[in-house]
């Protein structure tokens, strides 16, 4: 009966074996799918969703909304940086598919795609994307104005290292501003390249000379880019030193070459400066970057009234400079908080953050309280900032405690405090345990 039996049990035995053999192979291939590829391609969608960038006083800019800048090249409004991540995280969807999940010579492409994308903005930044640099350094300004208005300190944001490299200056300041969004890019693309980087080697052995070269050239292209922008900078550098210097006629030179390198160069605080040295030392006094030059040697002299002068005269003549308007600002707080007067505040055409927030102290200091409540009110709809909005419902409280309205000053102080998440704003700790409440002064 054995004999009989037998053809029984394996006809039993081997549906059983194959069921686990294709359980087995599911199995190895769900698990070929968990790997580096994939917490890549997770942290460039990540990258894609959160804030690449800060500038003070403003919302965190996303990839998508910094545009594609690079010294000498034409600008394009839809190319962005956001939109190229995009094109490589559907190039990655695809190669994964095609590799299932396992890293290959596409998945490392397509994250040395996303490092140099990602490397490329920081360097352009730092170098070419004057519009964009100025803005940070003048909302850093504004910020640091107010700031010094507070009577309590804030932690600074900037980095002492980059990538594990010290940085000072320029790079100091855009490290500081760089956000969590940047950072997954960067990471993604380095996984998915180091992951695949073994697989793109030895494709690039046994791939014609000719799909080599296209990257490599496209490479260089970016390469060279970058390094126009660099040179540009080091030029309005060597500029703004000879013009220092008295040389006005190689400080010319300089600026002028720079400047056919990189056209963005005139956004520049000190490009300007340097060139309006250079026109007031050769006759060019009546030009707007010669009365900059000017108002800025009289405020280094301590004459800021004057300063203020000179540099309302200069934006009557080019309205649409920005960065005669920023030197008007903040020689106009200067002024204010100095005199203990609102009135060249109130004369800037378009006040900003900071511009409210100082005409809102000076008008407390001379106890002109409606009118405090309403640069600070101001204040908080021009801007989210937590250690802003903090210190200007403190002073809209303070405010409110001088003309009777205690109740709202407490639900205002309240407020303050629990906006100050990083614990800054003793004043108003101090006001809300009573200190000052059931006082009738509320000084501060």
């Amino acid at each position: 009966m054995a004999w009989r039996t037998a053809p029984v049990i394996s006809l039993v035995a081997v549906p059983r074996n194959t069921r686990q053999i294709w359980a087995a192979a599911r199995r190895a291939d769900y698990r070929s799918w968990l790997g580096w590829p994939l917490l890549g391609m997770l942290l460039l969608i990540l990258g894609l969703a959160l804030p690449w960038f800060a500038v003070p006083l403003q919302p965190g800019l996303h990839a998508w909304s910094l545009a594609v800048v690079l010294a000498g090249a034409p600008s394009i409004s839809w190319l962005s940086y956001g939109a190229v991540l995009a094109v490589c995280a559907g190039l990655g969807a695809l190669a994964m598919v095609r590799s299932r999940g396992r890293p290959s010579a596409a998945t490392a492409a397509v994250g040395a795609a996303v490092l140099v994308v990602s490397l490329t903005f920081l360097v352009a930044t730092a170098t070419a994307d004057w519009p964009l640099l100025q803005r940070l350094e003048d909302q850093t300004a504004q910020q640091t104005a107010i700031f010094g208005q507070f009577g309590y300190g804030v932690p600074g944001q900037e980095p002492s290292l980059m990538l594990l490299v010290p940085v000072t200056g320029t790079w100091e300041l855009v490290g500081g501003a760089l956000r969590l969004g940047w950072f997954s890019a960067a990471t993604a693309g380095l996984m998915l390249f180091g992951s695949g980087a073994a697989s793109l080697v030895r494709w690039a052995r046994r791939a014609r000379r000719r799909l080599v070269l296209l990257p490599a050239l496209a490479l260089l292209l970016v390469a060279g880019a970058l390094g126009r922008g660099a040179v540009a900078g080091y030029l309005a550098g060597q500029g703004t030193a000879a013009a220092q210097a008295g040389d006005y006629q190689a400080a010319g030179a300089s600026l002028a070459t720079a400047r056919r390198f990189n056209p963005l160069l005139t956004s520049s605080t000190g490009y300007d400066l340097a060139l309006g040295q250079v026109l007031l030392a050769t006759g060019g006094r009546g030009q707007p970057l010669a009365l900059l030059a000017a108002a800025d040697a009289r405020g280094a002299g301590g004459d800021i009234r004057g300063q203020v002068a000179g540099l309302r005269a200069a934006v009557a003549r080019d309205p649409a400079n920005d960065v005669l308007r920023q030197q008007l600002d903040q020689a106009s707080q200067v002024l204010g908080l100095s005199a203990g007067d609102a009135g060249p505040l109130q004369a800037l055409s378009d006040p900003t953050v900071a511009d409210e927030y100082t005409e809102g102290r000076v008008r407390y200091a001379l106890a002109d309280y409606p009118a405090a409540l309403a640069s600070f009110r101001r204040v908080l709809s021009m801007t989210g900032n937590a250690n802003v909005t903090s210190s200007a419902l403190t002073y809209l409280a303070l405010a409110e405690l001088k003309l009777g309205r205690a109740d709202q000053a407490r639900r205002d102080l309240l407020h303050a405090v629990s906006v100050d998440t990083s614990y800054n704003n003793t004043l108003a700790r101090s006001l809300v345990a009573g200190l000052y409440v059931g006082t009738k002064s509320g000084d501060a």
